[in-house]
């Protein structure tokens, strides 16, 4: 699952984590994992706000992401 944050006046707003709560809500598979650009703290805190764990850095091309993944049941 990819995001986009939209515009400026959008963020802070709850709407990715309302949107992300009723998207593990409905995905039963687990692990899911995530790699937000490591620059990108806002989404990072986010899906560790909703139990996803820091599990080590990936590079894609030239970029580093943060890997994390929520285990458990939805």
């Amino acid at each position: 699952m990819g995001h986009e944050g939209g515009l400026r006046p959008n963020w802070g707003r709850g709407i990715g984590t309302t949107a992300l709560t009723l998207f593990l809500k409905e995905e039963p598979v687990r692990p899911l994992y995530a790699d937000p650009f490591a620059g990108n703290t806002a989404s990072v805190r986010l899906l560790e706000r909703l139990g996803f764990r820091r599990q080590g850095i990936v590079a894609h091309a030239a970029a580093e992401h943060i890997l994390l993944a929520l285990h458990g049941t939805p």
